[in-house]
């Protein structure tokens, strides 16, 4: 049974994904206040730990919709979805399912939801992705090949890189 943890009068969802050594790791969270929803992104940096931000809000009452390893802390309604699998292949490997308990690494003090120990173990900030350090960093602490772009309004990584001559050019408009 999953604990009833409600902080402030607010209840999570977490989203999880299984990497391929089995490990679990934070994806997502949704939480839910009598006012509405607040979305939030999680990814994981091998130099800093967890970032994460607000990605979004909503006023909606229906239920969180889940497609995959989720938990559940506080009253919330959820309705499962079937990951990408079809139907019965699905079934058999368990795709969507709700995690009785937390992975170790996020157990927290009693009065605590994740939020709570996103905002004491994490860093709040737009996440950047740079496929030559293959990791992810914090939008203030970007490794040497990424960099905000004045000029686009974006990061320019080297997936996607601005239009501009130059990293300088970028920073001086």
């Amino acid at each position: 049974m999953a604990a009833r943890i409600v902080t402030g009068d607010r209840s999570v969802v977490a989203t999880f994904f299984r990497d391929s050594n089995g490990r679990l790791w934070l994806d997502s969270l949704e939480v839910i206040r009598a006012i509405g929803r607040d979305y939030y992104d999680v990814d994981y940096s091998k130099r800093y730990g967890y970032i994460f931000h607000k990605s979004g809000i909503s006023g909606s009452r229906e239920p969180s919709i889940v497609g995959g390893i989720y938990f559940v802390s506080g009253d919330v309604a959820v309705s499962e979805v079937l990951s990408r699998l079809a139907g019965s292949a699905a079934r058999e490997r368990n795709e969507t399912r709700k995690l009785r308990k937390l992975p170790t690494s996020f157990r927290h003090e009693p009065a605590d939801d994740l939020l709570d120990w996103l905002e004491r173990h994490g860093i709040q900030d737009s996440a950047v992705w740079c496929s030559t350090c293959r990791d992810w960093f914090p939008g203030e602490s970007l490794c040497e090949h990424a960099w905000w772009c004045n000029q686009q309004g974006w990061y320019s990584t080297p997936d996607e890189r601005c239009a501009c001559a130059n990293r300088e050019e970028c920073r001086d408009l």
